[in-house]
């Protein structure tokens, strides 16, 4: 889950792992296999107009076992906008197509 803000950054460049981003603190981006747990993050984030995303998973996402949790995944690796989807009120869309870019 991110902010709509973040999103359509996200459409334009992609999932890019932290110091790509920005982010001096990790060279990751971490991900969940919940819904739930996105949408809370999202919420947290993006207040009413949090979003949640979802990629399908390749080999380079792997467990995170930092955390102790189960369903929690990181990558080192980018991930271009074509391979991720956004949830909308009609079902899941590819993000560009969502914010036609």
């Amino acid at each position: 889950g991110t902010t709509e803000g973040r999103a359509i950054q996200i459409a334009k460049q992609g999932l890019l792992p932290g110091k790509e981003a920005g982010n001096t603190l990790s060279n990751e981006i971490f991900l969940s296999d919940t819904e739930e747990y996105a949408k809370s993050y999202a919420d947290r984030k993006g207040g009413a107009k949090g979003v949640i995303l979802r990629v399908s998973k390749t080999p380079e996402i792997i467990a995170d076992i930092n955390t102790g949790l189960k369903g929690d995944f990181k990558t080192t690796k980018g991930i271009l906008p074509k391979n991720i989807e956004i949830k909308t009120q009609y079902g899941w869309k590819k993000l560009t197509e969502f914010y036609k870019l």
